[in-house]
């Protein structure tokens, strides 16, 4: 499409008109957007436009007549949906346009000078935002257009950002964590030389007003006390004892509790722990008062836990080889400290050595001596007992599981005796189905000796396992959606002499202090410092 002047103006004489939008369309010359195509044949992406049909995508233009969409333009007249434009004068809904001046809203476009918004349209030169167009030479962003060739300058590389490194959560635990103290909280008549009596687990005390989160108080178990140790401080802030048992399980929960003026709401913790006779016992903390106790299983209980999304549901698991689920109520609402038994889990009849549940709160493991078993309790409201939905497959020689937590709704943890690892499982179905397959495979210490579970920390993702030469090995899981994840250890050692097996480790949230029980009467506990 070639130039023609009329006087000493220099101005471009038009046969006719289209406005598209803001847009001047010429005759032969089509301005679509942002790009003006010339000569007789541009090829643009995917689209070819000749001298007298452009085809752009579904669109089909001919010279007297452009059909874009569902509109139809004729030469005298357009039709833009609800809009009529004729030769003399466009409506565009509101606006008014004239042959002379164009008024767009808050944009007046004459003939010699279109300014659009904060574009400043010239006729020899057009300025489109950051686009600098001139009559024989197009810049469209990265592009470099000529008239008879478009050159498609390559794009600019950007400098390749270096990722931040993250600090290893473990090497700065490492670091930071002080073995600070080494106590004998369970001595058999406060004697200063027992170092027989066995710590058999430690849990931290969750905050009550933070979910998640724990106190630096942890709570530990063995002999026939149940000790409660500041760990900021290393002093046993208040200790349980009950004659003739011994305790191998304790479990927390928070529990809503009635206000003094029984207006707003306020929350309690509670313990409930078990052991070798197979009683129950429910202990209000704050007053160190045990209000309950539940006696049903014939055999020792190894392993107490409560439901992660009801928080009166406990499950209690015992060397007869059921899990029972036990309703407690809300005692620190009601006067009523009856607790319910709802429902009966039973296995192949082996002992059931720890409990475990998937945090959506629908699958339970036991991890038995013959495997590890699942129950799907997710519609129990008319059922008393229930058989187990399924159980893990191990590829080799069967062997006690003395160890299970979840990870996740997707990933289980489970150790076996004398197998020196730790071994990580999937499910797709989170469980629901028989489809869990081995992911991860964790080096720990190769020992026959029985009993040494570990703890996973949800808030850090640390896993956490004490071994029988006084080393706590700790785990942190880097998880994934498919495949092995990557996982990064540490190990913290305890040089005391007396202290070489640690049959359970516990850790804070946040993870400032680190507590570990062991066979010789000794909590070690470390902190950050």
């Amino acid at each position: 499409m070639e130039k023609t002047s009329s006087g000493k103006n220099n101005n471009i004489c038009f046969s006719r008109f289209h406005l598209f939008g803001q847009y001047n369309h010429k005759l032969n010359e089509s301005k679509f957007g942002q790009y003006n195509h010339k000569l007789n044949e541009l090829k643009f992406g995917q689209y070819n436009h000749k001298l007298n049909e452009s085809k752009f995508g579904q669109y089909n233009h001919k010279l007297n007549e452009l059909k874009l969409g569902q509109y139809n333009h004729k030469l005298n007249e357009s039709k833009f949906g609800q809009y009529n434009h004729k030769l003399n004068e466009l409506k565009f809904g509101q606006y008014n346009h004239k042959l002379n001046e164009s008024k767009f809203g808050q944009y007046n476009h004459k003939l010699n000078e279109l300014k659009l918004g904060q574009y400043n349209h010239k006729l020899n030169e057009s300025k489109f935002g950051q686009y600098n167009h001139k009559l024989n030479e197009l810049k469209l962003g990265q592009y470099n257009h000529k008239l008879n060739e478009l050159k498609f300058a390559p794009p600019v590389k950007k400098a390749r950002q270096q990722k931040k490194s993250t600090p290893n959560i473990l090497s700065k635990l490492k670091n930071e964590l002080q073995l600070t103290w080494l106590l004998q909280t369970h001595s058999k008549e406060n004697n200063p030389n027992d170092w027989s009596t066995k710590v058999w687990m430690c849990e931290f005390e969750p905050d009550k007003d933070s979910s998640g989160l724990t106190t630096e108080i942890v709570a530990t178990c063995g002999g026939d006390s149940i000790c409660f140790i500041n760990c900021e401080t290393g002093l046993v802030h208040k200790k349980y004892k009950q004659q003739e048992e011994v305790f191998y399980c304790i479990a927390w929960t928070v529990l809503p509790c009635r206000t003094f003026d029984g207006v707003g709401e306020r929350k309690e913790t509670l313990l409930a722990a078990a052991g070798v006779l197979g009683d129950i016992i429910l202990i209000n903390t704050e007053k160190l008062v045990c209000y309950r106790r539940i006696m049903h299983h014939k055999k020792p209980v190894d392993a107490l836990i409560f439901h992660p999304m009801k928080p009166h549901w406990l499950f209690s698991g015992s060397e007869d080889g059921t899990i029972v689920l036990w309703d407690i109520g809300l005692p620190f609402i009601t006067d009523d400290p009856s607790v319910k038994k709802k429902l009966t889990l039973h296995s192949s009849h082996s002992t059931i050595r720890q409990v475990a549940i998937c945090p959506h709160g629908k699958i339970i493991f036991g991890a038995c001596d013959d495997g590890l078993y699942a129950w799907n309790i997710s519609e129990i409201e008319d059922k008393t007992e229930l058989k187990a939905e399924y159980s893990f497959r191990f590829n080799s020689k069967s062997k006690p599981l003395d160890s299970a937590n979840c990870i996740n709704n997707n990933l289980i943890a489970v150790k076996r005796i004398a197998e020196g690892s730790i071994l990580i499982f999937r499910s797709e179905s989170e469980f629901l189905k028989d489809d869990a397959y081995l992911v991860q495979t964790l080096v720990w210490r190769k020992t026959k000796t029985p009993f040494l579970k570990f703890h996973y920390n949800a808030g850090s993702n640390i896993l956490s396992s004490g071994d029988d030469e006084g080393t706590i090995w700790l785990y942190e899981l880097k998880l994934e959606k498919k495949g092995k994840s990557k996982v990064d250890y540490e190990r913290l050692v305890c040089s005391h002499n007396h202290t070489k097996i640690f049959n359970h480790v516990a850790i804070s949230n946040p993870p400032n202090y680190v507590a570990a029980v062991s066979d010789t009467n000794v909590v070690a506990l470390w902190k950050s410092s």
